[in-house]
Parts: structure tokens; sequence; C-alpha cells
């Protein structure tokens, strides 16, 4: 008894002390954004290529500032918080689907998990959960004001920070599970990793690794406030930023790898790549791009500070917002892609669509969706089955009143596609086209459109196309009385001949 005594108390020390490995019970749901930053490691890297051009979708304008960043949801429903103390779910035309209203500015972005459920914080000092519909699941009293954006873990534990210095750790039904108390303001979003290490920072110059039961395994402390939120490195590998204007790069078990000076503040969030790259911002009006190692790969620069951290395509193009009232588009090089004005300051932090639409809000009271709208087209052919050398007509139409070109792509086996024909459309997008004198085969047809500067390419659905032999072979049930009647005309003239042979003998 003593003995299982022992291992009881071994047991729950070691469940206290270390940190859980947990396995990924797919809470989140398909979404292309379901959090601040992207994921709970707040790498901010997409599976979605952006817009190639800065083209304005649409944008909603809400009843104040909005520094709050989107999360989009699988339908691609996008959620956001503005000073206005509401927050808005927008279809993916721009449109209101509902506004629920709390008692405090809304600057937490929210999260979802795999119900869809919005989970996000207010200054009011509530967590709310809300249902898909826009009604309430249920809300939690932090007794302070939420500027963090909730993030999601693994196991499904909702982490936030509060401005009265508590970190709180809720299960996905509100309970509370554990809360860890600092010396100072918790502005910051935290970070989790696969181990369920909980990472943030204070505005008293403290950097925290939590376990998962909330105990302190660690604390770093810096040369000022932290209100950037740590991202995580596919080695484990922690970047924050500092009031100090230092980027800094922790182990895991907590120890200095590099830090790299600036030239002022740093509040936004660094993105991470898969190879290691580390993409961040500050107060001295730059982006940074620096290596592994913590060296400079380049900087650009733009015309005022920079809060919004950024966010990265598939394609390895950076995404951000500053406050000289620009969204910017950076490629991997650094170069400038393309730029987008908003009427006032830009801190919200972008979000990228399945369809690569980037979403941000700006401090003029509107959302923005930069990006191009998506189309369709059709191929029909006028009959599906024709003789050798006969013509079919194949016609069509793109979804959207544009004057361009349709290409008609042929294939033989539904594999190889080659080119058939390159048609100009009418001004309304229709098409027409005459196949003359075709060989014999069975035939593939599909139509594309490579889109413009306001729309996306399409590919269209398969038609099929059969052309017989003009000179059609007899059938096998064809071919049976032909050779019948043969063999009777051959067997009744060699009965004709002995016959014959017969009467000459006599």
């Amino acid at each position: 008894m003593g003995n299982l005594n022992q291992l009881i108390i071994l047991s729950i020390l070691l469940a206290t002390t270390y940190p859980a490995v947990f396995v990924n019970p797919e809470v989140f749901l398909n979404s292309p954004w379901p959090m601040f930053m992207h994921d709970p490691k707040h790498t901010g890297k997409s599976p979605y290529s952006g817009p190639p051009v800065a083209r304005l979708k649409w944008r909603y304008e809400t009843g104040n500032m909005i520094l709050s960043s989107p999360a989009i949801g699988s339908n691609g429903t996008i959620y956001f918080g503005s000073d206005d103390n509401y927050l808005y779910a927008l279809n993916p035309n721009g449109s209101l689907k509902w506004k629920y209203r709390t008692d405090g500015k809304i600057r937490s972005s929210p999260a979802l998990d795999s119900d869809e459920t919005i989970f996000f914080g207010s200054y009011d000092g509530f967590l709310y959960a809300l249902k898909p519909d826009g009604t309430l699941k249920f809300k939690f009293k932090a007794n302070g004001s939420i500027h963090s954006s909730p993030t999601i873990s693994l196991d499904g534990t909702v982490y936030f920070g509060c401005l009265n210095g508590f970190l709180y750790a809720l299960t996905l039904d509100g309970t509370l599970k554990w809360k860890y108390g600092t010396d100072g303001r918790i502005f910051s979003s935290p970070a989790v990793d696969g181990s369920g290490t909980i990472y943030f920072g204070n505005d008293k110059r403290g950097l925290y690794a939590l376990n998962s039961h909330g105990i302190l395994r660690w604390k770093y402390t810096v040369g000022g406030w932290i209100e950037s939120s740590p991202s995580i490195g596919p080695d484990g590998s922690i970047y924050f930023g500092c009031s100090d204007a230092y980027l800094y790069a922790l182990t895991p078990e907590g120890g200095l790898k590099w830090k790299y000076r600036t030239g002022n503040w740093i509040v936004s969030s660094p993105a991470v790549t898969s190879d290691e790259a580390i993409y961040f911002s500050g107060g001295d009006h730059c982006l940074y791009a620096l290596k592994p190692d913590g060296v400079l790969k380049w900087r650009f620069e733009t015309g005022a500070e920079i809060p919004s951290s950024p966010a990265i395509d598939s394609d390895g193009v950076l995404y951000f917002g500053s406050y000289d009232n620009f969204l910017y588009a950076l490629n991997p090089d650094g170069t400038l892609k393309w730029k987008y004005e908003t009427e006032w300051a830009i801190s919200s932090s972008p979000a990228i669509g399945s369809d690569g639409t980037i979403y941000v809000g700006s401090w003029d009271s509107h959302f923005y969706a930069i990006g191009k709208n998506a189309s369709s087209i059709t191929c029909l052919t006028s009959v599906r089955r024709i003789k050798a050398g006969e013509s079919v007509q194949i016609f069509g139409k793109i979804s959207v009143n544009v004057s361009s070109k349709v290409t008609l792509w042929l294939s033989t086996d539904g594999m190889t596609w080659n080119s058939l024909a390159n048609i100009d459309t009418n001004d309304d997008g229709s098409y027409f086209f005459t196949w003359n004198n075709i060989e014999a085969g069975n035939y593939s047809i599909r139509a594309s459109w490579e889109g413009n500067a306001d729309y996306y390419g399409a590919n269209s659905s398969t038609e099929y196309l059969t052309v017989e032999s003009s000179t059609v072979e007899p059938s096998a049930e064809d071919r049976l009385p032909l050779i019948s009647i043969v063999a009777i005309v051959m067997v009744t003239a060699f009965l004709f001949a002995i016959l014959r042979r017969i009467r000459h003998l006599g």
C-alpha cells in the first residue's frame, strides 16, 4: 500500500512539474485563419496565396476604430471587433451576418474552435464565447479589461491574458482550469507549443513560460515592457519584441540565443517560416527579415511606425499595415509588390482567406477586403455524338460581363490536354466556336479563362463528345447472316456441280 501511495504522489509531481505532451484531437475547424497570427504558435503563415494586385473588393463601416485582427471561419465568415463595443460577423461578400454588443471596446482578436464557437475578450472585463449564429454561449468574468487575443491550444484549452496581470486557462465550456498571476498587465496573446507550454509577456519586463497546468517553468527578464505576442519557430525557439527596441530569440529552456537591435519599440508579433526566417516590425518605420541566426536579410521602410504583425502567404509574400495608412504587400526578397491606402492608420494584423483575399481593419472605422473576385465559366456542346467529318458547336459564358479570351482544351485520354482554339468573347462574356471536320474518336472538352485585374480565372467542367466513323464496320451480329448466305451459295453451287457431273456420266 505504501508503494502505491508513493507511485500516486510521484505521478502527481510529474504531472505538475513537466508539460504534458498533446496529440492534436482536431479541435480546430477547417478554417483558413482561426485565430490571431493563424495558429497557436503564432507563425502567421497561411497555406493560401494572396492577391497579385491591390484591388478593393469591399469595405464595411463600423462605429469606431478597428484595432482587432480578424479570424475567418470555415464557410468564409469574417469575425473582428471594433472600439464601438461590437463583435462583427461579415459574409464573404461584405454584408453583415450579425453583430454582438459588449459593454467595452474590443481590441482582442477572435479565436475559433472546431464548432466555430467564437472566443474574444472585451474591455468590459469578460471573455465571451458566441455560437455561430451570434448568440451567447457563455461569458467569463476576468476582473480586468482584456486586450489579449485568446489562443486555443491543441488540447482545446482557451488561454488569454488580462490587464489585471493574470493569465487564464479555460475549458471550451467556460470552466476555469487555472489562472497565473504576474506583476504587470498582459497585453500580448499567449503562444502555445506542441508540448503544451504557454509563452506570454507583460509590461513589467517579463517573458513567462508555464506548463499546461499553470506552473512556472521559467521567466526571462528584458529591458522594457512586452506587448509583442511571442511566436514559436520550427525548432522550438521563442521570438518576441520589446519596448527596449530588441527582437529576442530564446531557447525552449529560457536561454538567450541572440537579440537584434532596431531603432525603436517593437509591439508587433514576429512571423516565422518553416526555414526559421523571422519577420517583424516596429516603431522605427521598418519591417525586418532576419535569418535564423539573427543576421539581417533585408529591411523595408514605410512612412510611419508599424504596430501591425505580418501575415505570410503560401508564396512567401508578406502583408502588414502601418501608421502611414497603407496596407503593404512585400515580395520574399523585400521588394514592394503593392500597397493600398486606407483613410487612417492600420494597427490590425491582416488575415488571409482561402480565396486569397486579405482582410484588415483600420482606424478609419472601416474593415477592408483586398483581392480579386471569384468567377466561373461554362462549356457546352450542341450534340454529344456525331459522325466523322461532321461539325459541332462549342459555346458557353464567363460568369461576369467581360470582354476577354477563352481557351478551349481538348483531350483524348482525359489526362493530356492540348489547346483547341483561343476565342474572343462577346462583351457579356459569352463565346461560340464551330469545330469542323472532326476525326473519329472520343473527346473531352474544357474551357478556361485567365482572369483579369478584378477577377480570378476559372476552368469549366468537362464536356464529352463521341465521333463515330463515317464507314461503319458491321457488328458480329451483322456478320453472321452474311456468312450464312455465302455458305449456302457455296454449298448450292457444289451440289449443282455434282448433279451436272452425274448427268454427264449417265
